[in-house]
């Protein structure tokens, strides 16, 4: 079975999902949709870089073309699953396809008030392609704040 997976980094040896904002006591799927339960049991926002996080997540998972709205959000990272192509050749898909997404992630955001909120710079991506079916990336986005968030992309057989 091909699978598609992203986990959030703190660093990149162990899995560390992001943590609430103050006052925050528990995310809706570890910090992966937009709703929170704040201290008060009542539901918040998500924001601040948790906001950011959640947006390089989304438009990294989200196929393109399946967003009617704005047919170029997302990746086409699906369509590398299985592929018989050089693997040199689907490094260099994975990094343009990624280096894609955040350009257009940029362009949504850069109005945002709040630094934290704004994808600024992609500050270091790698991708190793293990076989026909396992594919890994690792990148370091810089918010217009200055905070990093690192991710891991896996494709493949999980």
């Amino acid at each position: 079975m091909s699978d598609l997976q992203l986990t959030t980094l703190t660093s990149p040896t162990g899995l560390n999902f992001p943590q609430p904002a103050p006052g925050i006591t528990e995310f809706f799927g570890e910090g992966t949709n937009d709703l929170v339960i704040d201290s008060s049991n009542d539901f918040a926002l998500v924001s601040d870089l948790d906001e950011t996080t959640q947006d390089v997540q989304k438009i990294l998972m989200t196929e393109q073309g399946t967003n009617v709205l704005f047919p170029l959000y997302g990746t086409t990272l699906q369509n590398l699953i299985g592929n018989k192509e050089n693997p040199n050749t689907i490094g260099a898909t994975v990094q343009e396809q990624i280096t894609q997404a955040l350009q257009i992630l940029f362009l949504l955001t850069q109005n945002r008030s709040n630094p934290a909120e704004i994808v600024q710079t992609l500050h270091s991506l790698s991708t190793q392609v293990s076989g026909e079916t396992n594919i890994s990336s690792l990148l370091t986005v810089i918010a217009a704040s200055g905070q990093e968030i690192t991710t891991s992309l896996e494709i493949g057989n999980i």
